[in-house]
């Protein structure tokens, strides 16, 4: 119902403004949905919006595995917290994304890298902090009775560290998931020759406002699936979890 009433109300204002502003800065809503058509049945359309997506998912995955490789033994141990945490303070303090696309713009060229290390650069410090937040306020006392019984450390990764962290870390990996779509297109956009975001770019340069409009609504348009489909029931799994930990 909710989001109805949003696509409505931004339907009435793209049409109130290109009556207002014409269409050479706002197109038509028919001529924007006909490039679109246009722009599906080329391959080119649809290579681009998957290597937008891969880019995202490594990323993603990459920033996940390391958020799990450190924040685990840094919310066990505060030496290994103290290593790590002033990284990423400084990660978290930079202006993302700019400073990063600019400096691996100059370290490393454009590509599929860009997107991905300015992603990984940008989402690491809130997983790490909430990876390691749980694993802090994990009850010391499972682990001296695993310690009393010799426990393997894999079985207490996978029974104990793993199910303990899984709220907090839910919390912060659907942020995460939330932004990595828009982080990896600004990379795009800034500094990459392919993918959603090189398209907008492109698309900008050629004045082409159609086309504009269709690549900013393909990119909407999978935003709001990811909230609808994955972001929000991660939220609430979360929430559930989180409330079932808390009760005596």
């Amino acid at each position: 119902m909710g989001f109805g009433i949003s696509i409505t109300i931004l339907t009435l204002a793209w049409i109130t403004a290109n009556h207002i502003f014409g269409n050479g800065l706002v197109p038509s809503l028919s001529g924007t949905m006909a490039c679109l058509m246009r722009l599906a049945l080329t391959p080119d359309f649809w290579a681009h919006i998957s290597i937008t997506l891969f880019r995202g998912i490594v990323a993603l995955s990459i920033t996940t595995l390391l958020a799990l490789a450190t924040g685990i033994p840094a919310g066990r141990n505060p030496k290994i917290m103290d290593m790590i945490m002033p990284l990423a303070a400084i990660l978290q303090t930079t202006p993302p994304p700019i400073l990063w696309i600019t400096l691996v713009m100059v370290w490393a060229g454009t590509g599929t890298l860009l997107p991905v290390l300015v992603v990984t650069a940008s989402l690491f410090p809130p997983l790490f902090i909430s990876t390691a937040t749980a694993a802090a306020h994990l009850d010391r006392r499972l682990f001296d009775l695993a310690q009393i019984y010799q426990i393997k450390k894999w079985v207490m990764i996978k029974d104990l560290i793993l199910p303990g962290i899984f709220p907090h870390f839910l919390a912060g990996f659907s942020y995460a998931l939330g932004s990595c779509l828009k982080i990896t297109a600004v990379a795009e956009f800034l500094g990459a020759d392919q993918g959603m975001g090189a398209r907008v770019y492109w698309a900008f340069r050629m004045m082409d406002m159609e086309a504009l409009f269709a690549w900013a609504l393909v990119l909407i348009s999978i935003g709001v699936s990811m909230e609808i489909f994955w972001i929000r029931p991660l939220r609430v799994l979360s929430s559930k979890k989180g409330g079932q930990n808390a009760d005596p």
